[in-house]
């Protein structure tokens, strides 16, 4: 029996939305109905983030419309825009308006919607037009678009989806009725192990019976390319494109084009199929939201779930966000009732869920010396019997052979003579640099002068060495970026040891009869923000590809609260657990936090002016500038935090863009800006 739809909310996030300031205009006389166009630029400065006025000429008066991209003169140059509006007025005479030199191209390429979005993320995020439209729009292929113009589709009718595939889950059935009603509802849906692609092909199956398209975001190309391959075969003529950063130019723009004239209304990719402008769109599906892949690693590093989410508010269009875990925003959105929970009552966990054992301290004790080693032989007892019944998966934390060496004397950390970079030992015993590559004939420490190493960090390379020397004649698979064949998609049924790294785990046919997740300090007990959460997505990813009836174990010291939600398989408890915390900290997402990343003077500075801006709120917290260490590029060597409550995330932004708006027209060092952070320091 299903269950009302308006448990379902449809309201918008408090604090996230500002309207568009209107500038002060006084009518003037022209030759078109509308002589006016309120151009955005490609210019990416922050000072120059508004509306140019230009003047349209009589003969691309029916060319010249919103959404459409012009070159038009400014100054010396001629620069790129595109037309966000017409208008009948300017603050300026017409006779002091320069015209636009041309049109690009007479498609609509920013349509009404794509413009709403980029206008409210752009207040969201304190940012300029011009950076989100970079990340919105593919490079332009004048070929392609006369090619896809030119073609016709013709779209299958659908009258019936598979309301089964949903049937274990509590509101699954009211779910599939709204999206079939052309309704937008949004939830966070934990799927049961092996049912993901099932479920995502039924909620499509909804929408498209009500006449709407629907967009599939993946973590990776390999993930985007399964679910694509899979819903082609399901959805029969029904036409499934895939759009994934490995695709030549040309191609991504085709995708682009089919999406914007209505050709298409299934498409599957990565993170920038988040922006596709698919006409008509009724439902957004955000798979793994935790990966990382999907934060955006150029200015303004926006994540892919905030885009979608605020395509939802702004569009009416479903959003379902799948995760066989749950991450800590989508527990906040629960929280704050804009999001409804759809998962399995506990009694059809029990039944599909493979039972996890943790490794604990009367284990330990129980085994003795080997309960301490990193693979205790409680471990390989558990290996040996899993392997009678089928392939077995080993997630270790690292790739390679050895990442990360120590001198055996004084155990200081073995570096590089020419970047003091981390050495690493591969394959072979091979010596090199994990920073710049240069091999290394011989080590000396610098702190000791001793010459012998140890390894610190054990890859998956050379525990498949130790798994196979413990288990002769097993077939032992490696599968990662490390290794020379790369990330393996898929393995029979037969049985073999497996090692993989978390996110390169192949999918066995009809499921591992067990797994083994190796360094549980490693991944779960990381100083940084989140390091529990995601050691639990890790280990719950992998602990989905087990069959039913499966079992799996963890050892390596996890952490005991992230540990036990594996256990039990509470992911959402332990999200909220988190969010509770956060609140108590002002973290995001209980608060909003911008982060500022550069050299201590325009840290400190960018905190005194947005700071100084934010002064009548009274409960900003400014917290730095602090030094840091960090691989990551673009971080440091300096970063400070300025935090708000959640209902003044508004204010915030604003003051960030302010802020941005008086350094750039002052002509001062760009500093890193990036909103809710994934990791604070």
């Amino acid at each position: 029996m299903s269950v009302s739809l308006p448990l379902f909310a449809t309201g918008s996030v408090q604090g996230e939305l500002l309207a568009i300031p209107e500038s002060e205009e006084l009518p003037v006389a022209g030759q078109c109905a509308q002589p006016v166009a309120r151009i955005v630029l490609e210019q990416s400065n922050s000072h120059l983030d508004h509306f140019f006025d230009y003047l349209v000429p009589p003969e691309l008066d029916q060319q010249a419309q919103p959404g459409v991209a012009v070159e038009v003169p400014f100054g010396p140059q001629r620069l790129q825009g595109w037309i966000w509006e017409r208008s009948q007025t300017s603050s300026l005479k017409l006779s002091k308006l320069r015209p636009i030199r041309r049109v690009i191209s007479d498609l609509e390429l920013v349509p009404a919607t794509s413009r709403t979005l980029i206008d409210r993320l752009s207040q969201r995020l304190g940012c300029d037009r011009a950076s989100l439209l970079r990340l919105a729009m593919p490079a332009r292929n004048g070929k392609v678009e006369k090619e896809v113009k030119a073609q016709e589709v013709d779209f299958e009718v659908w009258q019936r989806y598979d309301a089964a595939a949903w049937n274990s889950y509590e509101l699954g059935q009211s779910l599939l009725l709204a999206l079939a009603q052309g309704k937008g509802p949004r939830c966070s849906w934990q799927p049961l192990p092996g049912q993901l692609n099932t479920g995502v092909l039924a909620a499509v199956q909804a929408v498209l019976t009500a006449g709407r398209a629907a967009m599939i975001v993946a973590p990776n190309a390999r993930k985007a390319n399964d679910l694509a391959q899979f819903l082609s075969q399901a959805l029969g003529k029904e036409p499934v494109l895939t759009l994934t950063s490995e695709m030549k130019p040309s191609a991504r723009y085709r995708v682009f084009v089919k999406a914007l004239l209505g050709q298409t209304r299934v498409v599957v990719g990565t993170r920038a199929a988040a922006w596709l402008p698919l006409k008509n769109l009724g439902l957004a599906v955000l798979v793994d939201d935790e990966d990382s892949s999907l934060i955006e690693p150029h200015h303004p590093y926006v994540h892919a779930r905030t885009v979608l989410a605020t395509r939802a508010m702004s569009e009416s269009i479903g959003l379902i966000v799948a995760s066989y875990s749950c991450s800590v925003q989508s527990a906040s959105w629960v929280h704050q009732g804009w999001m409804q929970r759809v998962a399995a009552p506990r009694a059809v966990l029990r039944a599909q869920v493979a039972q996890v054992n943790v490794q604990d301290l009367l284990d330990v004790e129980r085994e003795g010396d080997s309960g301490r080693s990193r693979i205790p032989s409680l471990a390989h007892r558990f290996v040996r019997t899993a392997l009678a019944q089928g392939p077995v998966l080993v997630q270790v934390a690292r790739g390679g052979y050895a990442p990360m060496l120590a001198c055996q004397d004084c155990r200081e950390v073995a570096r590089c003579p020419h970047c003091n970079g981390p050495l690493q030992l591969g394959q072979g015993g091979r010596l090199s640099c994990r920073y710049c590559g240069r091999p290394q004939s011989a080590f000396v420490c610098t702190n000791c002068g001793s010459g012998r190493l140890r390894m610190v960090k054990v890859g998956s390379i050379r525990t498949a060495e130790e798994l196979g020397r413990a288990l002769p004649g097993m077939s032992v698979l490696v599968s990662g970026a490390s290794t020379s064949h790369g990330v393996i998609d898929s393995v029979d049924e037969s049985p073999r040891l497996v090692v993989a790294t978390p996110g390169a785990e192949p999918v066995a046919r009809g499921g591992y009869s067990g797994v083994l997740l190796l360094d549980g300090a490693a991944t779960s007990q990381r100083a940084e923000l989140g390091s529990g959460a995601k050691a639990l997505r890790h280990w719950s990813n992998a602990v989905a590809l087990v069959r039913p009836g499966g079992r799996a174990m963890l050892v390596g010291d996890p952490e005991p609260v992230s540990a036990q939600a594996l256990l039990r398989w509470d992911q959402f408890g332990y999200a909220m657990r988190d969010l509770q915390e956060r609140q108590q900290l002002h973290l995001p997402p209980a608060w909003r936090c911008v982060r500022f990343d550069g050299l201590r003077t325009d840290v400190g500075q960018c905190l005194d002016q947005t700071a100084g801006i934010l002064l009548d709120l009274g409960q900003a917290e400014c917290l730095g500038p602090v030094s840091i260490e960090t691989e990551q590029p673009g971080l440091g060597p300096y970063c400070g935090l300025l935090r708000v409550p959640l209902n003044l995330g508004a204010q915030l932004a604003q003051a960030v863009r302010q802020m941005r708006v008086e350094r750039s027209a002052k002509g001062m060092r760009n500093v890193r800006v990036q909103f809710d952070p994934p990791q604070l320091w």
